[in-house]
């Protein structure tokens, strides 16, 4: 049924409608909008970085911000088996025996 009504009208002559009538709303942007919107650039939402295996990386950034504290992105997820062996020393296995669940795991 809205989207009916929508459809008549373009998403700026929408937008100019509710705004005069005090709705708050925002356009439903696609991907390649949203990067370049005002609102996220003046917010700085979008962070990017590099990753050692998919390259450049953007992401949101944290949604906390925090007086005198800035959040760290030092680098992106994992990759599969990256900490492993660092996690099975912690919990007490040999290098030996890493080796050994490595080498069985193919």
């Amino acid at each position: 049924l809205i989207q009916s009504a929508m459809i008549n009208r373009s998403n700026d002559e929408w937008m100019a409608i509710l705004d005069e009538a005090g709705v708050p709303c925002a356009p439903v942007l696609h991907r390649k909008d949203m990067i370049q919107n005002e609102q996220v650039l003046a917010n700085e939402i979008i962070v990017e970085h590099h990753h050692p295996v998919a390259g450049r990386l953007r992401q949101t950034r944290n949604a906390a911000r925090f007086e005198g504290t800035t959040a760290e992105y030092r680098h992106g997820a994992p990759v599969l088996g990256e900490h492993t062996a660092d996690v099975l020393r912690e919990v007490g296995y040999g290098e030996a025996e890493i080796r050994a669940l490595v080498d069985e795991a193919g």
